[in-house]
């Protein structure tokens, strides 16, 4: 069995097209986002790339999404805890660091 068919098991040219248009728009326009976005004034292209992959791994579920959200809020909410911390304790900034790095 070629490749071809083991892609197309409904004997379809559809099935093949979609998965390699798939493949060439996961594999070559995130990468290409990432790295041309801050040239053109939106600073948050590789932010938003990763987002959306978290969200596509998940299986793209909408039910999900406010889990996610809620997620990255939680994260924000936690680097800014870090970070006031981390600027106000008296000791190293690494110890501080780390401190901050186990919970």
């Amino acid at each position: 069995m070629s490749k071809r068919e083991s892609l197309n098991r409904d004997g379809g040219k559809g099935k093949y097209k979609e998965v390699l248009t798939l493949a060439l728009l996961v594999g070559i326009l995130p990468p290409t986002w990432a790295l041309i976005s801050p040239y053109i004034g939106v600073h948050v292209g590789p932010i938003a790339l990763i987002a959306a992959g978290i969200y596509g791994a998940n299986g793209n579920k909408f039910e999900d999404s406010f889990k996610i959200a809620a997620g990255y809020i939680a994260g924000d909410i936690w680097s800014l805890i870090a970070t006031v911390v981390m600027q106000k304790t008296p000791f190293s900034a690494n110890i501080t660091l780390w401190s901050t790095y186990l919970y």
